[in-house]
């Protein structure tokens, strides 16, 4: 065989390995935490940890943004606790600063200089939550003093025409949020 063929062959049997590879091999699309559903239950969903309750008597949790979610997802809190979500600014891209949380009345758009939410949760269930664009979301889980959740599912955010929420420039999640 002549180095021009063999070249050839290599470079179809590569082509067609790659191609196999994509279609059925372990490389799979991620799923949108929100696509997943929250499991309602007794108990928070699995993977969900219990906010601490700091000593001034607030659960704080550290707010991010992984791969399109908020982050923790979900955010597991107990009823009647102030709760203080502190954001990562330099992990929260465009409108992923500008948050609503419809049922317990936030809607706040977060920046460097003012990075917290404060909120008490006054019912248990599980909530979601997103940017003004919905294209970010989370969802939060209220735990009773028992540690049950109640089967409510609260509804989901509204959307917001403008920019990210913040009134200014045509932002598109582009980051001038």
């Amino acid at each position: 065989m002549d180095a021009e063929k063999i070249f050839w062959a290599l470079a179809i049997l590569g082509a067609g390995g790659f191609f196999a590879f994509l279609v059925f091999g372990s490389f799979t699309a991620p799923v949108h935490a929100a696509q997943q559903g929250v499991q309602l239950g007794a108990q928070a969903p699995p993977g969900g940890q219990l906010a601490p309750i700091g000593s001034d008597g607030v659960q704080e949790v550290t707010l991010s943004v992984q791969g399109g979610v908020y982050y923790p997802n979900p955010i597991v809190v107990r009823k009647g606790v102030p709760v203080r979500l502190v954001a990562d600014i330099g992990s929260m891209p465009g409108c992923s600063k500008s948050i609503i949380i419809p049922e317990f009345g936030v809607q706040k758009t977060v920046t460097s200089s003012d990075n917290t939410i404060e909120f008490t949760p006054t019912q248990s269930g599980t909530f979601g939550f997103s940017c003004s664009m919905n294209m970010y979301r989370g969802s939060i889980v209220v735990q009773d003093a028992d540690g049950s959740v109640a089967a409510f599912t609260g509804n989901a955010a509204p959307v917001r025409a403008g920019s990210c929420g913040a009134g200014s420039g045509g932002c598109g999640c582009g980051g001038r949020a």
